[in-house]
């Protein structure tokens, strides 16, 4: 390819990165209660009626700051990745935009699991019923905190590796008023040796090595209450060869694995899971594999 061609080809695939700045731009603005100069405000009206007419139109407060969140932690993971490209495999921002905006981003999790109750009866009422949530890989406590505010009977414990997310999360857990029902401590998953406790557990695998995670899963099963449930998350394989490409870049760099859902549906039942079942969110490109440890088990 030509230097010329690699140019044209380069300000073709900005417009990707351009967009969702722009979109967002928007968006802070409807978020905040504030405006622009009108010239700029107008030019950020017509590009986001030109990605979909009514896109931002019908969201709350909260659902706009999930939004922002999301594009803001993507754009600046994507920076990172432009100027250290060669920095070791894992997660090590400690820049507390970077750490908040991906928590943030992070609360909808809630409302899929919630999306997956409506479906198993058995995890409703877990967590309808007095309990603990596990929120692995806490970060800065949003998801923790979010679980506290939708399901009242259950109290909820973060565990994270990362000192700057901790540092945050008790923050946030304090300024939430949640210090009472959620708690954060320092614990490698693979320390797990709790038994029976948890009614839900959440596993992000996207931060974890594979065989982190192939190691943890037994302490994991043990400590689930008989008829707990694990929600497992990758990332969704999408059709499109360079987005796969991209979103497996993106958890390799995270210091994960980029599982299918049919390996970690065989994991789960080598395991002692039962029910095990695969849930598709598309619209936040997330596969939740859940599975309940038995009732009789110990």
């Amino acid at each position: 390819m030509s230097f010329e061609s690699l140019l044209a080809k380069c300000s073709e695939l900005l417009g990707a990165v351009e967009t969702p700045a722009a979109v967002a731009a928007r968006l802070r603005l409807a978020h905040d209660g504030t405006s622009a100069d009108a010239r700029l405000q107008s030019q950020l009206d017509r590009i986001v009626d030109l990605v979909e007419p009514n896109l931002l139109e019908g969201l709350d407060q909260a659902q706009q700051a999930v939004v922002l969140a999301d594009i803001s932690t993507t754009i600046r993971q994507s920076l990172d990745f432009l100027e250290n490209p060669s920095r070791p495999l894992g997660w090590h921002h400690d820049d507390p935009a970077v750490l908040d905006s991906q928590g943030r981003a992070s609360k909808h999790i809630i409302s899929r699991i919630q999306a997956i109750a409506t479906k198993r009866a058995p995890l409703a009422e877990l967590l309808r019923q007095p309990g603990a949530f596990l929120d692995i890989g806490t970060g800065v406590g949003w998801i923790a905190i979010e679980a506290a505010r939708v399901w009242p009977n259950l109290r909820v414990t973060g565990t994270d590796i990362w000192e700057p997310s901790l540092a945050l999360a008790h923050r946030n857990i304090a300024d939430s008023g949640m210090t009472e029902r959620v708690s954060v401590r320092n614990e490698n998953l693979e320390n797990l040796r709790e038994l029976a406790r948890y009614n839900l557990v959440w596993l992000p695998s996207l931060f974890m090595p594979e065989q982190v995670i192939r190691r943890s899963l037994a302490p994991v099963f043990q400590a689930l209450a008989p008829g707990g449930t694990l929600n497992f998350a990758l990332w969704e394989v999408s059709p499109d060869p360079l987005r796969q490409a991209l979103t497996s870049l993106a958890v390799v760099r995270m210091g994960g694995h980029p599982w299918r859902p049919e390996e970690v549906e065989s994991l789960l039942n080598a395991t002692g899971f039962t029910d095990v079942e695969a849930f598709n969110f598309p619209e936040v490109e997330l596969t939740l594999v859940a599975g309940c440890k038995p009732t009789g088990a110990s």
